[in-house]
């Protein structure tokens, strides 16, 4: 019975020491799609960019509150959701692209979210992906399959 017992936690430990390297690899791999995405420089002026990211905003339900092209920033209003919990989420974006160069632009975007304690700022690398994802798909496959190739290949899937 002890040989039993000792095999079925044996087998625990390592199906989550198993699950916990599959999590870690994938978080390694989200870190490195993020420093990616923080790093990435689009072959294009700055409007087209924005454009888009004003776009999938709109379509995410947001409305442009202020716009300053000379300064390739925008944000939006304060948009209000009511949470599973009941509990209503107020959040808004603040998007800025600077131009590099003439063809050269970087893009970032911060998400704010309003709660009883205040305002919580923070870069949204998520979103810019997801702008990476469609404003340039090449490189982002590029990104992906990079990462794939580093962290899903040493045990992460």
């Amino acid at each position: 019975m002890k040989r039993f017992f000792l095999s079925v936690v044996l087998l625990c430990l390592s199906t989550s020491l198993v699950g916990c390297a599959g999590m870690q690899a994938r978080n390694a791999q989200r870190r490195y799609i993020h420093e990616q995405t923080a790093q990435h420089r689009y072959a294009s002026s700055c409007g087209p960019i924005l454009a888009e990211v004003r776009k999938m905003l709109f379509e995410d339900g947001f409305s442009i509150k202020t716009v300053d092209p000379s300064l390739n920033m925008f944000e939006t209003e304060w948009s209000v959701s009511e949470r599973a919990s009941g509990d209503l989420q107020e959040e808004r974006y603040l998007v800025h692209g600077k131009q590099l160069q003439p063809e050269l632009c970087a893009i970032t975007i911060t998400h704010a979210e309003a709660n009883d304690s205040g305002v919580e700022t923070s870069r949204d690398f998520d979103f810019e992906w997801s702008v990476l994802q469609r404003v340039d798909p090449v490189n982002a496959q590029r990104i992906r399959q990079e990462s794939d190739a580093v962290y899903l290949s040493n045990g992460g899937s």
